[in-house]
């Protein structure tokens, strides 16, 4: 998890994409004209950053779930 990586085929679908009881982030950066895969985390929050308008970083906060 945590690996965002660059999409570099543009012929590929989005269905190529889906993994069921996941969650991820697809960022379309028109500054740079790139496409960016992101996981997110099981619990928490996954942030864009952004300058300029400008994709910059991903920022992740996670916790983990406590069944009691």
């Amino acid at each position: 998890m945590n690996n965002p990586y660059k999409i570099t085929d543009s012929n590929i679908s989005i269905d190529s994409f889906m993994t069921k009881g996941e969650v991820k982030v697809i960022i379309l950066d028109g500054y740079s004209n790139n496409v960016v895969l992101a996981e997110t985390p099981m619990y928490g929050k996954t942030e864009i950053a952004t300058r300029d308008g400008q994709f910059t970083n991903l920022n992740y906060t996670s916790s983990h779930r406590i069944d009691i």
